[in-house]
């Protein structure tokens, strides 16, 4: 059973590492929200459905990067973006400093909020991800 937990762990980390170094083809528009919540069904719920080829192994692994990646951007242009005036958060999001946020934390808010606000599920995934972020990390006058 280890062995099988270890192999099926060594073939995500692979697949993974796989993923990241694929060239992905540039998009004319935006991801939707809708698009990157069901990318993101691959973070936080990584063991639904049973996945036997490489192919698929592969495209769950490009599914991760994907969500991944735009978590981030959005996570930390949030926290390093301010207004050269007033020194507000240019994105409206106070994330408290000095705490580790995981992957993990970061998918589940947005899905969270993406399930809360279906309706916002057309618009840009960036949008999105931000208005997740303002609702989970709101700025008050002590943390700009």
């Amino acid at each position: 059973m280890l062995k099988e937990i270890r192999g099926q762990v060594l073939v995500w980390i692979v697949a993974v590492a796989l993923a990241s170094m694929l060239v992905l083809e540039a998009k004319a528009q935006a991801t939707s929200a809708n698009e990157l919540f069901s990318k993101c069904q691959a973070v936080t719920n990584p063991y639904s459905g049973a996945v036997q080829d490489t192919a698929a192994i592969l495209e769950r692994g490009v599914h991760v990067g994907e969500c991944v990646g735009m978590l981030w951007a959005v996570f930390d242009l949030g926290n390093l973006v301010t207004d050269a005036n007033t020194m507000e958060r240019t994105l409206h999001f106070c994330a408290p400093t000095g705490v580790a946020y995981t992957s993990m934390q970061l998918a589940m808010i947005f899905e969270n909020y993406a399930r809360q606000h279906p309706e916002r599920l057309s618009y840009p995934a960036a949008w999105v991800i931000n208005e997740a972020m303002i609702k989970a990390f709101p700025c008050d006058m002590n943390r700009k």
